[in-house]
Parts: structure tokens; C-alpha cells; sequence
């Protein structure tokens, strides 16, 4: 008699070909349930993007530190841009932002020697429907023709989604332009 080949050829230490089916039924059964069990109590674990809109990225910010900032009302809203905006020469208007719908984040790198600095807010990413996390990255320009010998004081400023959620800023390392 010829050997069977394939599935039915497989053979559980009980002998019956049946117990792989069945095994591989429990373990879907057992992820489905804790998949379900996870949904019900309203977890939910991993990441996604963010939209995000960019109100202003510069290199002249009144801000001389470097820090991060969430601003979350008008008013916060109107003393940040006041400040921002205090070394320039012509002030620029405040942005209008709808605090019933977005919040503003900040990053500002503090005094660079030169021109070749900037910053930019690359991402955006709600984590575990925990926190926000936003990440920036600092770019350097090392080619001689695109630097100016001033000082600088980079700056990135952004409107996200509205949430009460706690925001973390993260560096993502520097970008060198050649």
C-alpha cells in the first residue's frame, strides 16, 4: 500500500492526522479571544501617523533657549507667537489656530552660530492611544554657499489634532546637507 503524502500524512503523537486541525483551531480561537478582550477594554497597542500642519519654521525665533512647548489656548497661544516673533524686525500676525479642534507644539533649538541650522517637525504619531509623540530633526547645511556667518535661533512650529493626551517631543538626530 502506497504512503499517503501531504496533510494527511502528518501524524500527531495520538496518531489521529485530525489533531493538527484542531490544535491550530484552539490557538486561533485563544488569539481571537484575547484580540477581542483587548478591543473591549478600548486598548489599543501600536502607533500611527498623525496629520499634521506647519505654521511657521525659522531661523530668527525671539525664543533664545532651546525647548519644546504645547500650547493648548489662545492666550498661551498669543504670548508664545509674541515672544517668537520678538526679533524680527516686521512682526508678522498671529496665526489663527482653532483650539476647539487643533493645538499648537513648538520646537525651538536655542542660539546656533551660524545660518546653517534649521528644524523641522518630521512626525507626528499617536502611541497606544497613550501619548503623542513629536519628532523633529535638526538639519545642518555644510556647504559654505548656503551659510551666512549671523546667528541663528531655529525654530519649528506646528498645529496637531486636539487631544489631551500627554505630547513628548523626540530628537531624531541631525541631517547633514552637503
Amino acid at each position: 500500500m502506497a504512503r499517503p503524502t501531504g496533510a494527511v500524512a502528518w501524524r500527531h503523537a495520538s496518531g489521529h492526522p485530525w489533531n493538527r486541525v484542531w490544535t491550530r483551531r484552539a490557538a486561533l480561537a485563544t488569539v481571537g479571544a484575547l484580540a477581542i478582550s483587548v478591543a473591549a477594554c478600548g486598548i489599543r497597542i501600536g502607533s500611527f501617523e498623525m496629520r499634521f500642519g506647519t505654521i511657521d519654521e525659522s531661523l530668527d525665533s525671539g525664543i533664545s533657549v532651546a525647548w519644546t512647548v504645547v500650547v493648548r489656548s489662545g492666550s498661551e497661544w498669543a504670548r508664545l507667537w509674541q515672544d517668537h516673533e520678538a526679533r524680527m524686525t516686521a512682526s508678522r500676525p498671529l496665526p489663527l489656530v482653532n483650539f476647539g479642534r487643533d493645538i499648537v507644539v513648538g520646537v525651538f533649538l536655542g542660539q546656533r552660530p551660524d545660518r546653517c541650522h534649521r528644524v523641522r517637525i518630521e512626525r507626528v504619531q499617536l502611541i497606544d492611544d497613550s501619548r503623542l509623540i513629536v519628532r523633529y530633526r535638526e538639519i545642518v547645511a555644510r556647504s559654505d554657499a548656503a551659510c551666512a556667518p549671523a546667528t541663528s535661533y531655529p525654530a519649528a512650529i506646528a498645529r496637531v489634532p486636539l487631544t489631551d493626551l500627554p505630547v513628548h517631543f523626540e530628537r531624531m538626530g541631525t541631517l547633514y546637507l552637503d
